[in-house]
């Protein structure tokens, strides 16, 4: 499959007869532990569009995964999330690709290498569980855990390559209801990337930017 690595710079709608307001429905997909919740938040800190994590709307306490338990109602928040506005929203959750595609202005795919994201999701672990660290609401990172064959650090090492072909499906998707799609294999892509989508809708002066611009530098949000 052949996805673009980026798009150029964004139109401004010139010769169009009754100018529109400019519009930015972003999804930020990759496999787990590759800062797509991390981009996210900064590039809703930079335009100042809502951001919806869809881990955040999935976890339950007690790591009850609305998904699998709860599909139609865990579907039925993102609907409602996303139906109108502006908004950016993080995750990979397939299930959600009909009611997220058709809507997006963009994708951003954060296909970083192997030992990158390895590298970011083990890191991520270990403070979680050394500090027994509330994930979501409820949801705390146990040492415990992992050893689970669901935990992040297992999920991203053996989904590493099915995960690619998906989101690689994914991106032909997108692109085919019209999306722009920002393929970044590495940090100076993706900052491209952010600061490309940010030109689009700028929403905050400049200083009033979060400190998450520099998004994979030291600040960051613990998630993913």
């Amino acid at each position: 499959m052949s996805v673009p690595a980026t798009e150029p710079a964004l139109g401004d709608d010139r010769g169009s007869p009754e100018p529109r307001p400019p519009a930015l429905r972003v999804l930020v997909t990759g496999t787990s532990g590759a800062g797509k919740s991390t981009f996210a938040q900064a590039l809703a800190a930079r335009t100042g569009v809502p951001w919806h994590e869809l881990d955040l709307i999935n976890w339950r306490p007690g790591w009850h995964d609305r998904s699998k338990h709860e599909l139609d109602a865990f579907l039925a928040d993102v609907d409602a999330a996303t139906a109108n506005g502006n908004w950016v929203v993080s995750g990979g959750y397939s299930q959600t690709r009909p009611i997220l595609l058709p809507r997006l202005t963009d994708l951003v795919w954060l296909d970083l290498p192997r030992w990158q994201v390895m590298a970011q999701v083990i890191n991520r672990s270990l403070r979680r569980a050394a500090g027994d660290q509330e994930v979501f609401p409820g949801c705390h990172e146990h040492w415990s855990r992992l050893l689970r064959h669901d935990h992040p650090i297992r999920w991203a090492w053996n989904h590493y390559a099915p995960n690619r072909l998906k989101f690689a499906g994914q991106a032909e998707a997108a692109a085919a209801f019209g999306a722009r799609v920002h393929r970044c294999f590495n940090r100076t892509m993706a900052d491209q990337a952010l600061d490309r989508l940010a030109a689009a809708l700028p929403g905050m002066s400049d200083d009033r930017i979060s400190v998450m611009q520099d998004w994979y530098g030291r600040e960051d949000t613990g998630r993913q």
